[in-house]
């Protein structure tokens, strides 16, 4: 080992500490280790945020945005890649990355955790076993633009988890991976915490109405920030092709989105779409603390998503018992069709507005229909989708096996069949 204390040491890296799917992912990964694993685990945040005491829970934190003159050397970075100076912009990025990483020494394994974390790849000390989990889809990472820095790197990924069958062709076809080297393993959740997290029927009826939702109205949630990747002017049309086809006197129907940054210019643009709508059916909530309460005003969850490999929120909801519909461009497609008939009726054609409106009638309407589908996507969730059931793999891949009884460390051989595979499609959701 290169540290005293003889215990491996794993440096983890996200590229920021906000409430969102990758970062979770890797929070959720670090806490498992915590607990099943004898292993000293630092987190480098490229970005703090409010995520970052998750990661405290677990080790030591840094975060490269703490170094002096961080925010004007990333923004010169930035600035020299959008004109294509790649080679102007190492000096900046060298300065960013070799100061926040020269304190921490050598690491045992090094786990990359979303795309732009690759550029820490350079800056490494030694010759740590490295693992790069992805969750971006394939068109996100063939427009990366610092794919040549990665591939002139000393240091080569020893193995890359992809979240999604794109995503995992995003890795061969732009960043110079062979097949063999990509293990397909879809996300998973802390399924205990998720429901755990859920409110008393009186509170959620409280917020419920803190929001001008009537008692009495359907709701269909969306998540995310409000950029359009998301979708979520997909979202109003969605919301406004169920309101103009509903006849006068039915159930009403609200449509709420949770998340997004009211400071952000994609935030302007999306009220602007509202109010050119005429959409006030439709509620918006801005950043929450925690959207678990939120998610469980919903009757159906609707994504929306133009590229999302395979979103967190989906699996949430699922959790919680609510339907999910999605465009079939979304990793999600996988689940809900291996999770059967009833829960596959969720799966809708690219940006079909209408069709994806009237699978939201339909449960609506049919609140039974709802329920089985509802239902079949929880079972296969819990089953396949939970953190016991996700990690263990990545705790093989990164070297590091479960404590053992006396506290060692076992090394089981790696897996080779089941949901986690490499060059394969999945085997099993």
């Amino acid at each position: 080992m290169t540290h005293q204390s003889q215990r491996p040491r794993l440096l983890a890296v996200s590229h920021e500490a906000s409430q969102t799917g990758a970062p979770t992912v890797l929070a959720t990964v670090l806490e498992w280790l915590r607990e099943h694993a004898d292993v000293e685990i630092h987190t480098l945040l490229v970005d703090d945020g409010p995520l970052r005491s998750r990661f405290e829970d677990v080790g030591t934190v840094s975060a490269i945005s703490d170094v002096p003159g961080a925010r004007s050397l990333g923004l010169l970075e930035r600035g020299l890649v959008y004109r294509g100076d790649l080679r102007a912009r190492r000096l900046p990025a060298a300065a960013r990355y070799g100061a926040a990483l020269a304190p921490l020494g050598r690491f045992d394994v090094v786990y990359l955790n979303s795309l732009t974390t690759l550029e820490a790849l350079p800056y490494l000390r030694g010759t740590p076993r490295v693992l790069v989990h992805l969750h971006e889809g394939s068109s996100t990472i063939g427009e990366w633009r610092r794919t040549q820095g990665l591939l002139r790197s000393r240091l080569r990924p020893d193995r890359w988890i992809a979240v999604s069958e794109d995503t995992s062709a995003g890795i061969v076809e732009h960043l110079g991976a062979r097949a063999a080297q990509v293990l397909l393993h879809p996300p998973f959740i802390d399924v205990d915490t998720v429901r755990s997290r859920a409110r008393s029927t009186e509170q959620v009826l409280g917020l419920r109405r803190s929001l001008g939702i009537p008692d009495d109205a359907a709701v269909v949630v969306g998540s995310g920030s409000v950029d359009r990747r998301k979708g979520p002017d997909l979202f109003v049309q969605l919301a406004n092709e169920v309101r103009r086809r509903r006849p006068a006197g039915e159930r009403p129907i609200r449509f709420l989105w949770v998340g997004g940054d009211p400071l952000g210019p994609d935030w302007r643009l999306l009220q602007a779409e509202v109010e050119r709508a005429r959409a006030d059916h439709v509620h918006i909530t801005g950043h929450v603390s925690d959207p678990i309460p939120y998610f469980q005003l919903a009757d159906a969850f609707a994504l929306t998503s133009r590229e999302d490999p395979f979103p967190l929120v989906c699996l949430e909801h699922a959790a919680l018992g609510v339907p999910v519909v999605a465009y079939d461009s979304s990793g999600i497609r996988l689940l809900l069709e291996r999770a059967g008939e009833a829960a596959a009726s969720g799966v809708i054609p690219y940006l079909d507005v209408t069709a994806m409106a009237d699978r939201i009638e339909t449960f609506v309407a049919s609140p039974h229909v709802g329920r089985k589908a509802a239902t079949a996507l929880q079972r296969a969730v819990f089953e396949e989708h939970d953190v016991n059931v996700g990690v263990p793999p990545i705790l093989q891949e990164l070297g590091l096996g479960p404590r053992g009884p006396s506290g060692s460390i076992k090394h089981p051989n790696r897996l080779s069949s089941g949901i986690f595979r490499a060059g394969a499609a999945y085997s099993r959701i």
